[in-house]
């Protein structure tokens, strides 16, 4: 580097606030950088990028569903180049672009909430199967990279799988029952993310039984939610109770998961008995329709009338056809 003072984060954040300036030269401050280091100017052109190709605050609709394809490739390709940097590169520089895919994400997130308060906003009231959903994903990435104590970091994961649990309740209540397993999914993966934080316990400054308060509201959400739901959702649903159970550490876990079972096993009775109700029903209509066909066919035959044949058959043969045919063969005498 030149003669510069100062970290290299401290310098990359000199150059991202210059190239924010109304009056900016954007071509001399990259020439610049690139005198200065081939990593820094390489940050520099992905910052630039990302605000060039990001609309203004009101995205047209392609935008906004493809807006994050086009970030993670662009993504993937400077990181593709950046790891062929390291290999050409001396020492010296080797330490700092090891966090260069972390930086660069920020660079484009940090552009994005910049640049594009519409595209942001989106991507926040944005839900699983959604197209801006991953880019909601990643928004939360760069903020929790960004928090510098375990508190705050325990805190904001307590918060993500608050957002998720909010997902799971606003699929519902939209009627996107396909995109359950998607948020179920998305739910148990935050909770994965706070348990290994805390694995240890919760942080200083965190309530000792925030997490079993916070679950045991979860878990009664999630069982209102359940009833709202259609069958092959209410699986996906009870894997989060259960998740949700083991994460909040109940004590009474397994009296509430029995409960859950007993309940499942006597819809899955219930449902069972309806299905064989309306068999049998069924077959009963089939049969009534194939018995009258038979009673047109004996009047036909035997020259007298669909009453006189119903008679026959619902009396003296006690519903045996092979009876009603014997009677009117014989002249009806029997």
């Amino acid at each position: 580097m030149s003669d510069r003072k100062g970290s290299f984060e401290d310098i990359l954040d000199q150059y991202l606030t210059r190239m924010q300036g109304s009056d900016a030269d954007l071509d001399s401050i990259l020439d610049e950088a690139a005198k200065e280091d081939i990593a820094l100017y390489q940050m520099l052109v992905a910052a630039a990028r990302a605000r060039q190709n990001l609309m203004p605050s009101d995205p047209s609709p392609d935008f906004v569903r493809n807006s994050e394809i086009r970030m993670q490739n662009r993504l993937r390709a400077l990181q593709k180049t950046n790891l062929e940097t390291k290999t050409k590169r001396a020492r010296p520089f080797l330490r700092r672009l090891r966090t260069a895919p972390v930086i660069i994400s920020l660079i484009v997130v940090v552009a994005i909430l910049s640049s594009t308060i519409g595209v942001a906003s989106a991507a926040a009231s944005s839900l699983p199967g959604d197209g801006l959903y991953p880019l909601k994903l990643e928004i939360e990435k760069a903020r929790l990279a960004l928090t510098t104590d375990p508190e705050a970091d325990y805190q904001l994961l307590q918060e993500f799988v608050d957002e998720r649990l909010n997902e799971i309740e606003s699929l519902v209540e939209a009627g996107r029952m396909g995109d359950i397993e998607l948020a179920v999914d998305a739910y148990e993966a935050s909770i994965g993310q706070l348990s290994r934080s805390g694995q240890n316990g919760p942080p200083d400054g965190a309530p000792p039984t925030s997490d079993a308060g916070m679950f045991t509201h979860h878990v009664e959400v999630l069982m209102a939610v359940q009833s709202q739901v259609p069958l092959q959702a209410q699986a996906a649903i009870q894997r989060a109770i259960e998740r949700s159970l083991q994460a909040g550490g109940n004590d009474n876990k397994q009296e509430g998961q029995a409960e859950q079972r007993q309940n499942q096993q006597e819809e899955q009775q219930e449902l069972q008995a309806g299905r064989e109700e309306e068999r049998q029903e069924d077959q009963a209509e089939k049969e009534q329709e194939r018995d009258m066909r038979r009673v047109e066919q004996v009047a036909r035959q035997y020259g007298v009338s669909v009453d006189e044949v119903l008679a026959v058959y619902e009396g003296i043969c006690n519903f045996e056809w092979h009876c009603v045919r014997s009677h009117f063969r014989q002249g009806g005498n029997d």
